[in-house]
């Protein structure tokens, strides 16, 4: 995944534009180049359940991508309902041990991101 400008749904779906995806895909398109046509795309393994929320954090600037829910893993890796994508690695990473509890709105301001949720404990257990 490239770009600042792509659209990225998460909910309950396991498949987007008859892609397999795991309750988080982006749709991917490039303004310059008409070929390969839009289309959706998994984000790495996506998640074992729903997505609530999805915010990008510092946009332009060490961007971040924040994903929130309903979920304890991605692939191998243990969430607990928060996760960060790697665009290196093209998988989702844990903060910390997560919530304990549903994440259901997440937003990025001053230069911190934050969550919002039936938890009541975030990264420590």
């Amino acid at each position: 995944m490239h770009g600042h400008s792509q659209l990225i749904a998460g909910g309950f779906f396991t498949h987007a534009g008859g892609v397999a995806a795991s309750r988080i895909a982006y749709w991917d398109v490039d303004p310059f180049i008409l070929l390969p046509p839009p289309a959706w795309h998994a984000m790495g393994p996506g998640f074992s359940g729903p997505v609530y929320a999805i915010e990008r954090h510092n946009a332009g600037a060490g961007d971040a991508i924040y994903a929130g829910g309903s979920f304890s893993t991605s692939g191998a890796n243990s969430l607990n309902s928060v996760g960060r994508w790697n665009p290196s690695t093209l998988q989702w990473e844990p903060l910390g041990t997560g919530m304990n509890g549903d994440v259901y709105a997440l937003r990025s301001y001053g230069g911190y991101p934050y969550a919002g949720g039936s938890f009541t404990t975030a990264g420590a257990s």
